[in-house]
């Protein structure tokens, strides 16, 4: 009995401190929220009870990387989307056993960084899976030449959130009436677009499942393309307008 009030408290708190965390509101609008995160508690919980700290989840997550990316290599383009899936839970789940440690440890926060930064090359390894299985776009020079622009403009837009994310934490210490969730707030018409970005971004893994599955592989990679590099460049744009108009008030 006692046991079991252990483990319902422990997955009590861990759910109590994510509905703590500022980035609750916004992610209740994203659908693929709703499914990753309620697993990502079940999986903090596990890895709680075995004694596990948030570090070593973030190992596990890089290994799921890699193994994702030698998945598409071998021409396995399954198994590379799924594991690219259970890398996307596992990065969720080290956030949770974070908040439950109380950890404050910058190595951890780096390495969370390191490895989310990985992601990238997904869509360059997908494009060499399509070459293996036969599923090319035009031919294989164009089609790995889509998969590496693919990545880069996944990169270039990783890069620019982390840099605005630095500047608004900067800026709301110097009191300057900005939030670091300034881009997550309703009150600009950006949300909407940002939150539809975001649906995809998210469904990456499940997407790329999907198109396998259909029998139509290179339509994902086809579609993030456009995706990464008209969606995100139209996000950047609105993300520089918007600063533009709060800093030139």
């Amino acid at each position: 009995m006692t046991f079991k009030i252990k483990n319902n408290s422990i997955l009590k708190k861990i759910k109590f401190l994510y509905n703590k965390n500022q980035k609750t509101n916004y992610e209740k609008n994203l659908i693929l929220f709703k499914i990753f995160r309620p697993i990502s508690f079940y999986l903090a919980f596990f890895f709680i009870f075995l004694k596990a700290k948030p570090n070593f989840i973030t190992f596990l997550n890089f290994l799921l990387i890699m193994g994702s990316y030698f998945f598409f290599l071998k021409g396995y383009m399954f198994l590379g989307s799924f594991f690219l899936l259970l890398s996307f839970i596992f990065d969720l789940t080290d956030g949770n056993m974070a908040r439950y440690y109380k950890s404050n440890n910058s190595f951890g926060k780096i390495a969370d960084g390191l490895v989310d930064s990985f992601v990238f090359l997904t869509f360059f390894f997908y494009a060499i899976s399509l070459i293996i299985n036969e599923q090319i776009i035009y031919n294989e020079n164009f089609t790995l030449l889509i998969g590496a622009l693919t990545s880069i403009a996944y990169l270039f837009k990783m890069y620019f959130d982390m840099r605005c994310s630095f500047v608004l934490i900067r800026d709301k210490k110097r009191n300057r009436n900005i939030s670091k969730n300034f881009f997550s707030e309703k009150k600009y018409s950006f949300y909407k677009i940002k939150n539809l970005i975001d649906q995809f971004y998210l469904g990456i893994p499940i997407f790329l499942i999907i198109c396998i599955i259909i029998g139509y592989p290179s339509f994902g990679l086809i579609f993030y393309f456009f995706m990464i590099f008209f969606g995100s460049n139209l996000e950047i744009l609105f993300k520089l307008f918007i600063l533009w108009k709060k800093f030139n008030k």
